[in-house]
Formats: structure tokens, C-alpha cells, sequence
């Protein structure tokens, strides 16, 4: 899984990205500097189960992609059956040209199946 990550990286221009489960678990992750993965996911479970009751609390349906845009970067959220790809941006990319490359690699994600709780 992590091949995909980095080709998606390459791809994209990303200053990384990462999968993890739908409880806070790192699966994978490639970033172009070491990080803490497991803080990170934390971070990340904590920010998306906030969107999920939020999303929930006015009647919207759960999302399949989001972005979230910040004075030092944007982060995309790609929903997967038991996971999440998240990809970590700089501030100036335009999301267009690169959502099809990250909806691709989540797509390779969900076929390989490499996802089991």
C-alpha cells in the first residue's frame, strides 16, 4: 500500500499521505519527513468523528471526500469502506487537478482489499 501512497505523492505534489481505519489505526503512511503516525491518526479519528456527528447533528449524510483548507496547507479526506485516505497538500495546490489522482488511488486502495479489521 505504500507504493500507492508514494506514486500518489509523485503524482500530486503531496507533502504526504496516509491510510488509516475508521478507528484511528495507521494502515500505511509515506510522508516526505518522518512524523508520528500514530499521533497523526489520532489527530485525524478526532477531526473526522467530529465531522461525522456534526454532519450527522443537521441531517447530512456522511462524506465521501473533503477538504480542508488552511493558512499552511489543505488536507483531503477520501472515505473508504473501513478506512480513510487523508493527503496532506501545500496551501497553493489547486484541489481540481489533483482529485482525480487521489479518488484513483483510493479506488487501488479498495481493489487490492488490504483493509481487514
Amino acid at each position: 500500500m505504500r507504493d500507492i501512497l508514494a506514486d500518489l505523492n509523485d503524482a500530486t505534489g503531496a507533502r504526504g499521505s496516509l491510510v488509516l481505519t475508521t478507528d484511528g489505526i495507521t494502515v500505511a503512511s509515506e510522508f516526505q519527513v518522518p512524523i508520528d503516525d500514530e499521533r497523526v491518526s489520532a489527530l485525524i479519528d478526532s477531526l473526522l468523528r467530529g465531522a461525522a456527528r456534526a454532519l450527522h447533528g443537521v441531517g447530512f449524510a456522511p462524506f465521501s471526500t473533503a477538504v480542508l483548507s488552511a493558512e499552511y496547507g489543505r488536507i483531503v479526506f477520501v472515505a473508504l469502506p473501513r478506512a480513510h485516505l487523508v493527503v496532506v497538500l501545500d496551501p497553493g495546490t489547486a484541489i481540481d487537478p489533483v482529485l482525480l489522482s487521489i479518488r484513483s488511488a483510493a479506488a487501488e486502495i479498495e481493489r487490492r482489499g488490504r483493509i481487514t479489521v
